[in-house]
């Protein structure tokens, strides 16, 4: 009786320690974190990363995430960056340019 006890706590150690390992947390990098609400420095893998940034007038841009597949959805006047964080550090980064300044072609 008292081996099969140990035999169960040994097997619920194993379980316990692989679920543990399973869910480390792995770094996300920003060019300019203050233009991310909600942003934190790491995440549990498998979590749903989400990150919200205002959005200007007359601006037009392109959203990055590198290590990770991303979704796009727009709500009032903001973007929300959504994806699920993989076994891997992700960085995140965007281009910004004002729309209504034409390019200026040399004569």
């Amino acid at each position: 009786m008292g081996k099969k006890i140990a035999i169960g706590i040994m097997i619920l150690c194993v379980v316990a320690l692989g679920w543990l390992l399973m869910r480390k947390s792995y770094p996300v990098t920003y060019d300019n974190k203050d233009c991310y609400r909600g942003a934190k420095d790491s995440y549990r893998c498998g979590s749903t990363v989400r990150l919200q940034v205002m959005l200007a007038t007359d601006t037009d841009y392109k959203f990055y995430v590198d290590g990770a597949d991303f979704s796009l959805d727009y709500e009032d006047n903001s973007v929300i960056i959504s994806f699920t964080m993989p076994k891997q550090e992700v960085h995140v980064w965007f281009e910004a340019h004002n729309s209504m300044i034409m390019p200026v072609e040399d004569e």
